[in-house]
């Protein structure tokens, strides 16, 4: 028993240590997983076959995107216990801040699709194709909804990881703007199953991971002026999903 209780403290030990390094690896290790596995059952690699369009394929595909909040909770559960899960969760619900960062984290986006929106006529010499910029109010109306579907989709998944866990522990160590193109490298790459699940083009990719990191500079700076709000980074990051 005494063997027990010292093997788990020096893990304890260990994961304190390496707060970054094992939340890194979790989250990579939950989502890769099943996505990876997702990828072998779609290509024939294993015995039997996958339909992409299943109920199961799509119910393994979104939990495996729950692997940064999963990661969070887990650690924190480990490394806080009661006292560090309450910390976190008060994050996670704090929604005492100016409506001015409620605006900026719900409407930025919108209004630059808006506006791009705008100058398509000049730029193109027509509005965007899609069904869903079929005139310029089109995104006001889809709006709400876009948001609320993104936040269910990704932002909840992710953020209370990426945000609530990884980016304290990163400006703890380098400055807002290192700390926000780090993690936004690393977010950009752990999309990396979703490009070879659709056989989309490593260009694609590639820009994906810059738009990560783009936009992993921006919502660090909202989260820092709003008191590290997972709440806000949450609503941001369906915001911009949904623009």
């Amino acid at each position: 028993m005494v063997h027990a209780l010292s093997t788990h403290s020096r893990f304890v030990l260990w994961l304190k240590h390496y707060q970054l390094l094992s939340f890194f690896v979790l989250t990579y290790g939950v989502t890769w997983g099943g996505w990876f596995l997702l990828l072998a059952l779609q290509s024939g690699l294993l015995p039997f076959r996958l339909d992409p369009d299943s109920l199961a394929a799509t119910l393994l595909f979104r939990l495996s995107g729950w692997g940064p909040a999963i990661a969070a909770v887990v650690l924190t559960a480990l490394i806080g216990g009661k006292q560090g899960l309450r910390e976190f969760f008060s994050r996670f619900v704090s929604w005492r801040v100016g409506p001015g960062w409620y605006a900026t984290a719900l409407f930025s986006f919108l209004v630059i699709t808006l506006v791009v929106l705008a100058l398509s006529p000049l730029l193109i010499g027509t509005h965007p194709s899609s069904p869903y910029m079929s005139s310029w109010y089109s995104p006001i109306l889809l709006f709400l909804p876009g948001v609320l579907v993104a936040t269910a989709k990704a932002a909840l998944p992710e953020e209370p990881g990426w945000r609530g866990y990884a980016l304290p522990r990163l400006l703890s160590r380098y400055n807002a703007l290192l700390a926000g193109v780090l993690l936004g490298l690393i977010w950009g790459v752990w999309h990396l199953p979703i490009y070879l699940l659709s056989a989309d083009s490593l260009v694609n990719f590639l820009l994906l991971v810059a738009q990560a990191t783009v936009l992993s500079v921006l919502i660090t700076w909202v989260y820092l002026h709003t008191k590290g709000s997972i709440l806000i980074s949450i609503l941001f990051h369906g915001a911009i999903d949904s623009a």
